[in-house]
């Protein structure tokens, strides 16, 4: 249900953002070759170059299709430990509610195929930041799949928990109540100077790990360091150019 050929793969469409996928499933089972390559990686660089996460935003469409178990399969049986799936759990489809096909207890699927389950309120920030930090411990050795339980369109009095906030604008009224709801008072991608102030320190926290990781990799030296940064940089492989379509 929902499913949409027409929009294919999209690679890096802003800064921050790996992959985002049309058809529904595909973003799983890309983020869990994402996943094995950063397995593969640490095992040949060692964890202080390589101890990436890898995370995910997937909805019920995206549980729903048959390649999403294949993945999900994959990714327990190889202990992907490193890979975090936020499941935004709306119950809505864009034909309606997600019973209408569909009776998965998608805990115990993940459960079966050697996931870690945890869940949150999708509307709680602090609730959200207690899920992601326990699904970002490492607690174990299985991936983590993050129940996040939302309600779509929420604010909009309407159109909220409805597939009309699914596949569809919500339209200036509904718009125009759920500003209200959240006393929001600015215009069309207004935002304010104290919340842009906020994201921007939010952001620059990383920047010590970064400058950090950056010198270890400055530190290698020889072999190993060209053929890290080939890697890193997305280059093709002596071996395997000459097989790659041009």
């Amino acid at each position: 249900m929902g499913r949409d050929h027409r929009r294919p793969p999209r690679i890096r469409p802003c800064r921050g953002v790996e992959t985002t996928t049309g058809p529904l499933g595909q973003g799983i089972a890309t983020s869990v070759g994402m996943a094995i390559a950063e397995e593969a990686m640490r095992a040949q660089f060692g964890e202080e170059l390589c101890q990436h996460k890898t995370w995910v935003i997937a909805g019920d469409g995206c549980l729903m299709e048959g390649i999403s178990q294949e993945a999900i399969g994959l990714a327990g049986n190889l202990k992907l430990k490193n890979l975090i799936v936020l499941w935004d759990n709306n119950d809505i489809t864009i034909d309606g509610r997600v019973s209408l096909s569909d009776a998965t207890d998608q805990h115990k699927r993940f459960e079966a195929s050697g996931w870690r389950v945890l869940s949150c309120d999708g509307h709680d920030a602090a609730d959200i930041d207690r899920a992601l930090t326990d699904a970002a411990s490492g607690k174990d050795d299985r991936p983590v799949l993050v129940d996040c339980k939302t309600i779509i369109g929420f604010g909009a009095p309407k159109k909220q928990d409805t597939s009309g906030a699914h596949g569809a604008p919500l339209g200036a009224e509904e718009i125009a109540a759920a500003r209200a709801a959240y006393g929001w008072e600015y215009g069309p991608f207004v935002i304010p100077d104290d919340l842009r102030a906020e994201w921007n320190a939010i952001g620059a926290q990383g920047s010590a790990a970064r400058a950090a990781w950056n010198a270890r990799v400055d530190a290698m030296n020889g072999p190993a360091r060209e053929e890290f940064a080939r890697r890193v940089s997305g280059e093709i492989s002596e071996k395997l150019a000459p097989l790659w379509p041009h």
